[in-house]
């Protein structure tokens, strides 16, 4: 196609300058739109593909499955963007914005998530507004508003959704063959804030702590690239030491 030659020829351009001629901020905010308005472009495509069903002929299991191995994309990348393409066709207007580059795929897919059968009506009717604060709010201000339009729009699907994630709450432990151990958990909102404060709380005393032994020895201006420990790793001794406590 003509139109995906054009689009190649565009990009090799971008590729070919030097980075530091688009090191400037206009430039970063530009070649980011753009970034957003083709992934929204290829997530279309990606929908109508499975739509149309092209890809059985090649004996995949699925659309996923055929872009996870001929886009060489992880699984779930794949199956993201099939779900986002076809959410899409309920939301013109999350559509149009993600296409002009206003709003990205994070945000088109707290949009959908936000659309469920009980909010349907609601959502069809303040969309417009919904999609305005995506493209304005930061990421935190606007999952904030959305969350508080989702407890409007259906209070009893909130309580379901909270029911949902305090019964998703997991944690494992297990040890490696080099004796290290390793942690994986999902916490509901209410204990995972519990657990972050109490966290938080002990890794800015062990902040201190290294702060005033890198000045004992570094003297006045010490910086953080002092410190005897990265945030990680103080995290992790908070960890440990709350567990002491």
């Amino acid at each position: 196609m003509n139109v995906l030659v054009e689009l190649s020829g565009a990009i090799d351009a971008v590729v070919d300058t030097d980075p530091a001629h688009l090191a400037d901020a206009e430039a970063v905010v530009a070649i980011h739109r753009q970034l957003q308005r083709l992934e929204a472009v290829a997530t279309r495509a990606s929908s109508a593909f499975e739509a149309a069903g092209t890809w059985t002929p090649d004996g995949a299991r699925s659309a996923a499955a055929w872009l996870a191995t001929r886009c060489r994309l992880p699984l779930s990348t794949a199956r993201r963007r099939l779900r986002l393409g076809r959410a899409l066709r309920d939301m013109a207007r999350a559509e149009a914005a993600w296409l002009a580059g206003d709003i990205d795929a994070a945000r088109v897919g707290a949009l959908s998530d936000a659309r469920t059968p009980r909010t349907t009506e609601c959502f069809e009717r303040d969309e417009a507004m919904l999609v305005d604060q995506a493209a304005r709010l930061s990421h935190r201000h606007f999952s904030r508003a959305l969350a508080y339009w989702s407890q409007q729009a259906d209070p009893d699907g909130v309580e379901d959704r909270a029911r949902a994630l305090l019964d998703a709450r997991r944690l494992h432990q297990s040890q490696t063959f080099a004796g290290t151990w390793v942690l994986d958990g999902v916490f509901d909102p209410v204990g995972g804030a519990v657990l972050d404060g109490a966290l938080k709380r002990i890794e800015a005393d062990l902040f201190q702590a290294d702060w005033a032994e890198a000045r004992a020895r570094a003297g006045e201006g010490v910086c953080a690239a002092d410190l005897a420990r990265t945030p990680a790793q103080r995290r992790a001794d908070a960890m440990v030491e709350m567990a002491r406590r």
